[in-house]
């Protein structure tokens, strides 16, 4: 049950489309299947290395004052700004990024990793479990369950943009990869208000 439970939460925390999801989405589309599960592997490895870390301090940041995440939030929503403007105003939108990473696993591990939004998520839910499983080995099946979470949402949706980009085409590309930077630009908006 534990595990199932890990995963229910796995997935209530990976699947919201952040930045990183949205880079992901666009390795899919620009260079197809195979780096976009490659990328979606590098989130993987980047969200174990975070759920490890889950693990072995939530019963430490179980009182933790959250006063601290406005600041980061600021800085986070003003790079996503910047990031979604460089995305409307660019004439081939995320593409031109994209088509500079060599290495889609190692480089969304890392974006993964130093990604503040993600950070704080994980710090939240690490507070939270250390209140809620007292430890032990609940809480390690519930680190399995949102590992697997993690690892098959993260390659499903690299595999899945993979599948559709060839089909939209580039003129479809540009525009989703547009709508994808005006989401971006809200969620840098609402984590700065």
């Amino acid at each position: 049950m534990n595990i199932l439970l890990g995963f229910a939460l796995g997935i209530a925390i990976v699947a919201p489309i952040g930045p990183v999801s949205l880079l992901l989405i666009s390795v899919g589309i620009e260079r197809g299947r195979r780096d976009g599960v490659r990328a979606g592997l590098g989130i993987a490895g980047a969200d174990v290395v975070l759920i490890l870390a889950v693990l072995a301090m939530s019963n430490r940041l179980a009182g933790l004052d959250a006063t601290w995440q406005q600041r980061v939030h600021l800085i986070l929503g003003v790079a996503m700004l910047g990031v979604a403007a460089h995305g409307l105003l660019s004439s081939r939108g995320m593409g031109a990024v994209v088509l500079r990473i060599r290495h889609p696993f190692r480089t969304l591990l890392i974006a993964t990793l130093a990604n503040p939004m993600t950070i704080t998520v994980w710090l939240g839910l690490a507070s939270a479990m250390g209140a809620q499983t007292g430890g032990g080995t609940a809480l390690v099946l519930q680190g399995i369950g949102l590992i697997a979470a993690s690892v098959l949402w993260h390659t499903g949706l690299g595999s899945l943009a993979g599948a559709v980009g060839p089909l939209l085409g580039a003129r479809g590309t540009l525009a989703l990869q547009r709508v994808s930077a005006v989401a971006m630009a809200g969620i840098g908006v609402v984590l700065i208000a």
